[in-house]
């Protein structure tokens, strides 16, 4: 499963907000876990994926001594596992939102992020990546092979022709 699109919601007064119709395969456990995510978003994973992706890296890094142990916790102190009610609300956990600038009863941008939902701040998420957005629009074909690519031209320019 994968998740894409882009999605403009909010959050309400008990900092909750709803998983997007076409972004809940894989949320049918009725439960995800929220974490803060470097970017500065907070990131939503189906248990399934935060299990195989989180899990066994902080089970070996537990073992590692010290610094090891102190990622472990790092990583594990900034998820929560919550659960998604019948309306497909899912709380987005206070130390989550604040890492992530979301407030009650404001925007919220929610984003399919290929393996991952992310929740973003609306000014955050243009900050970030209104550049990136624009270069992918006007000018980086990335939706051709390496060994098709012709980088002369322009994303723009192969929609034209």
């Amino acid at each position: 499963m994968s998740f894409v699109g882009l999605y403009d919601f909010s959050l309400d007064p008990k900092g909750r907000v709803v998983i997007p119709a076409r972004l809940r395969d894989g949320f049918e456990t009725k439960q995800a876990y929220v974490c803060s995510f470097p970017e500065g978003c907070a990131a939503v994973f189906t248990v399934a994926e935060f299990n195989r992706r989180f899990l066994a890296r902080a089970m070996r890094l537990d073992r590692q001594g010290q610094e090891g142990r102190d990622l472990a916790r790092a990583l594990s102190s900034q998820s929560q596992l919550v659960d998604i009610d019948a309306q497909w609300r899912l709380t987005v956990p206070p130390r989550q939102r604040s890492f992530a600038l979301l407030e009650p009863n404001n925007p919220v941008v929610v984003v399919g992020a290929i393996s991952r939902v992310e929740l973003w701040q609306p000014e955050r998420w243009d900050a970030r990546f209104g550049r990136a957005n624009e270069k992918l629009l006007n000018g980086t074909d990335i939706f051709v092979d390496d060994d098709e690519a012709d980088l002369s031209g322009t994303f723009a320019e192969a929609l034209q022709a």
